[in-house]
């Protein structure tokens, strides 16, 4: 229950990213704004955002983070991407065994090294495509620059998508409304800084018809060396500005229904006139 969106800009040197700050959780059922950023920076210029299960996020970057600073010097988006990939992978395997396999006394190991030849086979082919069907609950987006800026995406049970020719992604309940709102202004990679945050921020408040995603905005602009994270008072002054010249669709509806209703009286006043001179005629 969650917005998190990530656009490429300025002809690939940087990207944006926006976020709210809601946490939704189904047992116990309760709904809130946290006071932390859904944005972790994993190095000075790439940073991760999620949707889903509000406490995995955290143990995923902490050791996506330990093994990135295993390899020592700055890595490229690319083998960050891998990184998280194989974390989320091996946290999602546990989590599997854990739910599946332990309940039955059994490691994922013997089960598949002798379940096959201790267990029924209809039993075994179950919980093999329980196993594999797993849902970790979590979806990633990872965006950075390096040469270039990019977006990834990282979805159950560990794929990988890529989203830099498009330039833009959202993920959370509310990515459908957002990613409409890019597609209407022709967004590319080719805008600027500020026509970027303008957009994916008009993106972000579109997604909040969407329930569960929060009115509270986090913003981040990725450079190649540094990630500086949007001053609030600026996000506040966005607001206002969008509060302004933003209109509703019941608005946009009641405005062209006058439009066309007067247009049709316009046409009927003009076909009643037509008929008078013919009549006269």
């Amino acid at each position: 229950m969650t917005v998190c969106i990530g656009a490429i800009c300025n002809d690939g040197d940087n990207a944006i990213l926006v976020s709210d700050r809601m946490v939704t959780g189904q047992y116990p059922p309760i709904e809130f704004e946290h006071t932390r950023s859904k944005i972790y920076n994993l190095t000075k210029s790439c940073a991760a955002l999620s949707a889903g299960n509000a406490l995995k996020p955290i143990e995923i970057i902490i050791k996506t983070k330990s093994l990135l600073e295993e390899m020592g010097k700055a890595p490229s988006i690319e083998r960050i991407v891998e990184k998280m990939k194989e974390v989320y992978q091996f946290l999602r395997a546990n989590e599997a065994e854990e739910r599946i396999l332990k309940p039955r006394t059994m490691t994922t190991e013997l089960f598949y090294t002798k379940g096959i030849s201790v267990l029924p086979s209809d039993l075994f082919n179950v919980l093999d495509n329980e196993f594999a069907r797993h849902n970790f609950g979590i979806e990633l987006l990872v965006v950075g620059v390096d040469s270039s800026a990019h977006i990834r995406s990282i979805v159950n049970p560990g794929l990988i998508n890529c989203y830099d020719t498009i330039g833009f992604h959202a993920i959370g309940i509310g990515y459908l409304h957002a990613i409409q709102v890019f597609i209407a202004h022709r967004y590319n990679t080719s805008c600027s800084i500020e026509e970027a945050i303008n957009i994916a921020y008009a993106a972000k408040k579109a997604a909040e018809i969407a329930p569960g995603v929060g009115n509270e905005t986090d913003i981040s602009l990725i450079f190649a060396d540094s990630i500086l994270e949007v001053d609030p008072k600026i996000i506040k002054e966005l607001s206002k500005i969008h509060q302004k010249v933003r209109k509703s669709p019941l608005d946009i509806i009641r405005e062209s229904t006058t439009l066309l209703s007067n247009l049709i009286q316009e046409i009927e006043k003009e076909g009643e006139n037509n008929e008078s001179k013919e009549t006269k005629n």
